[in-house]
């Protein structure tokens, strides 16, 4: 009896999990309207800087703090930012004492879907 029930109850887990019950489908970018980011610097001095926003699984992240060297961009990959929606640049001059600046940035709702948005540090 101890065996007929452990047998239907891998079943029922193997349908559950099949069905995205148990082990839901991963989000991507594809789920929700979200683009990566190209951040600019227009500097002569490199640039540290993280977002702060909305991701494609709907929730309120940080990114890692990158670079980016004068006058140049740094493509922010595999972070994906919901579209119609704002985000926070935060940068300083790298290798400095801290001073922290942000700027709000908005990215339309019109911004194409797994594509790319540029940010510029001035």
């Amino acid at each position: 009896m101890i065996r007929l029930l452990s047998r239907a109850a891998v079943s029922a887990l193997a349908v559950a999990a099949f069905s995205g019950l148990v082990i839901p489908p991963t989000a991507s970018a594809a789920d929700v309207h979200s683009t990566q980011l190209k951040i600019c610097n227009k500097s002569a001095a490199d640039q540290k800087f993280h977002i702060v926003g909305y991701n494609q699984f709907h929730d309120w992240v940080t990114s890692q703090t990158e670079q980016v060297n004068p006058y140049s961009c740094y493509n922010l990959t595999n972070w994906w930012w919901q579209t119609n929606r704002s985000f926070e640049l935060h940068w300083e001059v790298a290798n400095s004492v801290p001073n922290w600046k942000y700027r709000l940035w908005y990215i339309p709702g019109t911004a194409k879907s797994g594509g790319w948005q540029t940010a510029t540090i001035e």
